[in-house]
């Protein structure tokens, strides 16, 4: 049985291992969770290369959804912090500042 199944798997393991559009989407949103995370641990990140990335993005793959998903959940993140987004929305920056504290009680 499991012979049967190998014949059958391995001719579809090799179409599939050609390049394929889906590939930009992983390696974009690892470059993505990459500069959140900098940001979120209180690191300075490169946020200027969000809109960049997600520029390569929208025109690659449709799975820039899933970037904005993840802009959005960041917001999200930083809002549960008790941090004030609204203005660094207003400028195109998540850069508040969460305090010391509340950082190291979500660490645990």
């Amino acid at each position: 049985m499991t012979a049967a199944l190998a014949i059958v798997a391995v001719p579809v393991i090799v179409l599939r291992t050609g390049p394929r559009g889906d590939l930009f989407s992983t390696v974009l949103f690892v470059a993505f969770v990459g500069i959140l995370w900098r940001q979120f641990q209180g690191e300075r990140a490169r946020l200027w290369l969000l809109p960049l990335l997600m520029l390569a993005w929208v025109n690659l793959h449709q799975g820039f959804v899933t970037g904005l998903a993840m802009m959005g959940a960041y917001v999200m993140l930083e809002l549960d912090c008790g941090c004030d987004v609204g203005e660094s929305l207003g400028t195109a920056n998540l850069s508040c500042d969460c305090p010391d504290d509340a950082r190291r009680a979500r660490a645990r």
